[in-house]
């Protein structure tokens, strides 16, 4: 059956029969959105909100044109693998710290070797993170020390705060 046929045979069916043809129509189509926008993973907002935040940009992940995300989702796993080899077992809130880290040293080294940084630039050099790691923090990676460099996140965060000293103003005297 062409489409022009399914076409022309939809006003002839019964209203029970168009509401079936309806909602597997909706079914398909939500099916086929859903698969284009969801992202390859739960890191895909984590590391496209730490590159906004390198980036001094403020884009929300969803709003992605599909190349770009098609891009990212090329790059995700050779990310999760650096990530997962590196700093195991890591909090949402450690994690996207350390993101938001690795995208500055990312940010960092294109500016150096005089690329500039853009969305596209620096998922393109994704694969580059455990170079740029290294060189930031030489010899961590090797040594398995990595880990380290998130746990300093988290005492930083679990630090209680400095509180100042009020200093007393003296009163104007009497002459």
């Amino acid at each position: 059956m062409t489409k022009s046929e399914l076409l022309a045979a939809l006003p002839k069916l019964a209203h029970a029969d168009l509401a079936a043809v309806h909602a597997m129509a909706e079914h398909l189509l939500g099916a086929a959105v859903a698969a284009q926008k969801q992202p390859a993973s739960t890191l895909a907002p984590l590391l496209f909100e730490a590159m906004g935040a390198a980036l001094c940009l403020t884009a929300r992940h969803e709003n992605m044109p599909d190349t770009v995300q098609a891009k990212l989702n090329k790059q995700i796993p050779l990310v999760e693998e650096f990530l997962a080899q590196t700093f195991p077992g890591k909090s949402k809130t450690a994690l996207t710290a350390l993101l938001r880290m690795l995208m500055e040293l990312l940010k960092a080294d294109l500016i150096r070797i005089e690329i500039k940084p853009t969305y596209n630039s620096m998922i393109n050099n994704l694969h580059r993170l455990p170079d740029v790691f290294e060189n930031s923090f030489p010899g961590y990676l090797e040594s398995g020390l990595g880990h380290l460099v998130v746990d300093k996140f988290a005492k930083g965060v679990a630090a209680k705060p400095v509180r100042k000293r009020k200093t007393q103003v003296a009163s104007p005297q009497k002459a």
